[in-house]
């Protein structure tokens, strides 16, 4: 199954190294986007988290852009790009989250984290967001 790393092409593998920032990130498992107990399972761990984009949503202030699934209610699980990285997210893209994400299959790797007792991944670059086609 082939994949789209922002601008990179690469074969998807269940456990891919890779580079961010300078700093190696290995991801060990990949769980579905709308599994809500295994995503909640691995808080704390650096894991893919995979599904169908949905949508894009923004807070009032612009701030935060979330990544919302197809399936999941609020709350379930989403990914999070605040405004300080959303230039260098959308720059690896070469566009807007809004045009390139609703409708295909993603994966979001990093850590699993929780706000306010919901799941979710912080994107800070672009290798963390896997396009599948």
């Amino acid at each position: 199954m082939s994949c789209v790393l922002w601008s990179q092409i690469s074969k998807f593998t269940s456990s891919v190294d890779f580079s961010q920032d300078e700093k190696e990130i290995q991801v060990t498992a990949t769980l579905q986007a709308n599994d809500r107990e295994a995503i909640l399972a691995a808080v704390g761990k650096t894991v893919a988290v995979r599904g169908k984009v949905h949508d894009i949503g923004r807070t009032r202030s612009g701030s935060i852009r979330f990544i919302n699934f197809t399936g999941n209610s609020r709350g379930q699980f989403v990914g999070i790009v605040k405004k300080e990285n959303l230039d260098l997210v959308t720059a690896s893209l070469g566009f807007d989250l809004k045009t390139a994400l609703p409708g295909r299959t993603v994966e979001l790797r990093g850590e699993i984290i929780l706000y306010k007792d919901i799941p979710e991944i912080i994107v800070t670059s672009g290798n963390q967001i896997w396009i599948f086609e």
